[in-house]
């Protein structure tokens, strides 16, 4: 750990700390804002990219970058937040405690990337209700209308948060019952029961955790009929980047290879990577030693052909897994399962509890000689608790292996051997993995009209 670190949690604050710090992590700072841009799709031109990233080299020197850009505000507001989270809510100390405790593992540079991930989205969602507040006003709205409104903006908020959270604790067999159960949610239990939630909450307490938990507590981990034929009757508003996206430049033409690939950005925010509750409803079934039917892997291979980038990337490593399973005998199978465990319980998908943003880099990439990383919910693994995780869940056992039961445990090989009662050879299982990764191509994406 950095002297500077510890300095300062020690000592305080002092002149010469604040200012070691600038120097050493303000770059920093400033180029994961510029990642987060493009992510978003707040850049769409290297113009503005230049422009934005001579402003943030220039910071430390008395002079300005020549060219102004609009985007600025964004970028100085969104440094404005984080050096207050540094400088006044003790990012630092809690850092350093954390890692003395042993709660916190990842490294500074890691860390405060997560911390200006959250309060770059704070800029970018300026002005909007907080969750409890979009939740109060589902309840509290008179006119049936504004209530409808708010359950829309409800669904493009939280919609894939809920699917993530119900995905892990109920027995569904496709996704369009995943998809019914929670338009139910919002639509008809938010509206009936959120009071009642609301008048139990505690300090602390996510609303939309607690409502979730009464959801499942309400209907059990099989819901019926009700629930699996449900069609929902709004459609969800999307985020917005708010008034940030009117911004960009539509005047500047340089390079348009260069503008598809940052992706032109409208006033809403693209969901970035549509096939994820899919992928994730596999890795369930993988876990749970479902073998899948040819029949079944249709809509893997749809979005095989329609994404691109890291979300085709994970489809196509999914769809290797789930036909590798297939093709496996009893023993290489259950490799694979074990393999699947250690992965998806480090690096693969976010802790069902509100993460602590502690993000970690995965130390086997998708390069080289390594196979490619299961991105699901990358940048949110849950490291409280250490090694084993979650206190006061039911123990993980070979027989009651699924999604919800690994999420955030962040289990070791050691752990995942004994829940096995045997080892098996993550090398080789890798091997197979990337054999079977690279055997599969993306077919031409479906063609529509005539």
């Amino acid at each position: 750990m950095e002297r500077l670190l510890e300095d300062v949690t020690d000592q305080g604050w002092m002149p010469e700390h604040r200012e070691a710090f600038v120097r050493r992590y303000d770059h920093v700072i400033g180029e994961t804002i510029l990642d987060l841009m493009v992510e978003y799709g707040l850049l769409t031109s290297r113009r503005a990219l230049r422009s934005l990233r001579s402003y943030i080299e220039s910071r430390l020197r008395d002079q300005r970058a020549d060219e102004e850009h609009p985007l600025w505000e964004l970028v100085e507001e969104a440094y404005m937040r984080v050096y207050t989270e540094i400088f006044q809510k003790k990012l630092v100390q809690n850092y350093v405690n954390g890692v003395r405790a042993g709660k916190v593992q990842a490294d500074f540079e890691g860390y405060l990337r997560g911390a200006v991930h959250r309060r770059f989205l704070d800029v970018l969602g300026a002005g909007e209700l907080s969750e409890k507040e979009l939740l109060d006003a589902i309840v509290d709205s008179k006119r049936p209308q504004t209530q409808r409104q708010h359950i829309a903006e409800a669904k493009g908020r939280f919609g894939e948060r809920v699917r993530g959270y119900l995905l892990g604790v109920l027995s569904l067999e496709d996704q369009r019952s995943l998809c019914a159960i929670t338009e139910y949610f919002f639509e008809r239990f938010i509206p009936d029961e959120y009071a009642e939630v609301r008048a139990r909450l505690k300090s602390g307490d996510s609303a939309l955790l607690k409502l979730v938990e009464a959801f499942v507590h309400r209907y059990g981990r099989a819901p019926g009929a009700e629930l699996t034929a449900y069609r929902g009757q709004i459609a969800p508003s999307l985020p917005r980047a708010r008034r940030w996206a009117a911004l960009r430049s539509d005047s500047d033409s340089e390079s348009e290879g260069e503008e598809e690939r940052l992706e032109r950005a409208g006033a809403v925010v693209r969901a970035k990577d549509p096939a994820q509750g899919e992928r994730l409803l596999w890795w369930d079934r993988l876990l749970r030693c479902r073998i899948a039917a040819a029949h079944e892997l249709g809509e893997l291979r749809r979005w095989l052909a329609l994404l691109e980038g890291d979300a085709q990337r994970d489809t196509r490593l999914c769809l290797a897994c789930v036909q590798l399973k297939a093709e496996s005998t009893p023993e290489q199978q259950d490799d694979l399962r074990m393999f699947l465990v250690y992965y998806l319980s480090n690096y693969g998908t976010p802790p069902l509890a509100p993460p602590d943003l502690t993000p970690r880099s995965p130390s086997l990439k998708g390069r080289g000689s390594s196979p490619p990383s299961l991105g699901e919910g990358k940048g949110e693994r849950s490291r409280e608790g250490g090694q084993g995780g979650r206190s006061g869940e039911g123990e993980v056992t070979r027989e009651t292996l699924s999604l919800e039961k690994i999420r955030g445990r962040v289990l070791s090989w050691e752990q995942i051997f004994t829940i096995f009662g045997r080892e098996c050879n993550p090398t080789r299982v890798k091997q197979r993995i990337r054999e079977r990764f690279e055997s599969l191509t993306s077919p031409p994406a479906p063609r529509h009209g005539g």
